[in-house]
């Protein structure tokens, strides 16, 4: 309940994950793979395409930025949407 935030930089990175205002680093490691697949299910889940290799969707409290890019490979960050700020 106290994430904020979750980020994935590329494959082969550290996820980062916002909690309190602290960004912790994880020991968590995605493949490009992996990373693609969080980015379509949210892409499903939304109902809204992946245009342009950019994709910003909610689902539920969840806010997806992503992109997929052939040069640096697939990025994310999901926010928190929280009703009380």
């Amino acid at each position: 309940p106290n994430v904020q935030q979750i980020e994935c930089l590329g494959k082969g990175r550290n996820i980062l994950v916002k909690q309190r205002g602290k960004i912790n680093s994880t020991k968590i490691i995605l493949s490009e793979e992996e990373i693609r697949d969080i980015i379509e299910k949210f892409s499903k889940e939304a109902r809204i395409p992946i245009s342009g290799g950019i994709l910003k969707a909610a689902v539920g409290n969840l806010v997806i930025s992503a992109v997929i890019s052939n040069y640096v490979g697939p990025k994310f960050i999901i926010n928190k949407i929280n009703p009380y700020f």
